[in-house]
């Protein structure tokens, strides 16, 4: 978690992802590319496939280890009210 207002992020075999939470941002929840950059040009466009892929990755994770599980739980159970639209 970083400490610009509580973006998350999650490091994969594939890459840096980031949800977006930082303090006044308009793409709050947002998923990215690594860090969010100033002008959001890491903004991940068609991003609930890649939304739902980290989230079953994640419950895979959660599920074999015990490595940060109430951190894991607490993120997947606040994202998981998500509506996509």
């Amino acid at each position: 978690m970083h400490f610009d207002g509580g973006t998350i992020e999650i490091v994969t075999n594939e890459g840096s992802y980031c949800f977006d939470g930082r303090t006044k941002s308009k793409t709050k929840g947002r998923l990215y590319y690594g860090y969010p950059k100033p002008d959001n040009s890491n903004l991940i466009l068609n991003y609930i496939e890649s939304e739902i892929d980290i989230f079953n990755a994640l419950e895979d994770y959660n599920n074999k280890t015990g490595f940060d599980r109430d951190k894991i739980d607490y993120f997947l159970k606040n994202k998981q009210n998500k509506n996509y639209e």
